[in-house]
């Protein structure tokens, strides 16, 4: 695998300079695919959770929290040479050096695999120092432009590790790991799959999914109370946009607001003031049994 010193700096600025698109033509730097035959090879089944081995560091953590992005939205991972599917994530590393600055994925879906087809997207993550470029597009580069995030391991890193180690984080943490899965969704996983859907001659998945953050917020905002939570069964993702403690506080107030006058608030008071004291008394208990 190879690697350039040039883009590990450490006096690389904090963003980049000129954000120039990167582009998957074949005059770019030789890129590196996923090999066997690593000691410490890092294995992770095309539907299970990702098991990281000993060597972990920041940017194989981003790949293989890409890799299952891409995994949910319908991919499966593919042999550049052969173009047939890769059932385990093989080891991220054919050399000793931890200094590896690029890596490369195909990906392709079940049914072109079914149908016979060689319609796939590739997956390219480079370091740009503190950042690491996300940049995907159709493998023969026709018709389609390339789709890019990037990603900064200064604030996604941590999280994801205390995730990794303790398979949970703290709220704040579990919000920055959500907005990096958003991103990563919203700019590369999404685009990817209309694209291949496209080319492949495939129907397109549903369009919601696919809206900004901002206009799904939106239309949430629209939806009564009770269709809201309604709503926040049926994913991960709307249960987490669903929770947003602002959209309820709209949505009680448009519920009780016309009723606010028939209100004894001073009943209401004692109401919320024993619901607020006895939660205190739980999460303290619960932070008493986790110091054991």
């Amino acid at each position: 695998m190879i690697f350039s010193l040039e883009t590990l700096a450490g006096d690389a600025p904090s963003i980049p300079a000129v954000e120039k698109h990167p582009t998957l033509g074949s005059a770019e730097v030789e890129t590196v695919e996923m090999v066997d035959g690593y000691d410490e090879a890092v294995v992770v089944s095309t539907n299970s959770e990702p098991f990281f081995g000993n060597d972990l560091n920041d940017l194989k953590l981003l790949v293989f929290t890409v890799h299952r992005v891409v995994l949910e939205y319908g991919f499966v991972r593919i042999d550049k040479n052969s173009g047939t599917a890769v059932s385990c994530f093989q080891s991220l590393d054919d050399s000793p050096s931890p200094f590896s600055s690029m890596i490369s994925l195909r990906y392709t879906l079940p049914q072109i695999l079914v149908d016979g087809g060689s319609h796939s997207v590739n997956l390219k993550f480079q370091i740009l120092g503190h950042f690491v470029n996300v940049c995907g597009g159709l493998s023969d580069g026709s018709g389609s432009s390339l789709h890019y995030v990037y990603l900064d391991k200064s604030k996604y890193v941590r999280p994801l590790k205390l995730m990794v180690a303790n398979g949970e984080s703290k709220d704040s943490d579990g919000k920055e790991v959500f907005e990096m899965l958003m991103m990563v969704k919203d700019r590369v996983a999404l685009p990817l799959l209309f694209d291949v859907c496209e080319k492949g001659g495939l129907d397109l998945p549903p369009c919601f999914m696919k809206l900004p953050m901002e206009l799904k917020n939106l239309i949430l905002e629209l939806l009564p109370g009770d269709d809201l939570a309604k709503l926040a069964c049926t994913c991960s993702e709307l249960r987490f946009l669903c929770s947003d403690n602002g959209l309820w506080k709209k949505k009680f107030f448009e519920k009780f607001e016309e009723d606010s006058r028939e209100f004894d608030f001073k009943r209401l008071f004692g109401l919320f003031w024993r619901i607020d004291a006895k939660m205190k008394k739980v999460y303290g208990n619960i932070k008493r049994e986790n110091k054991y």
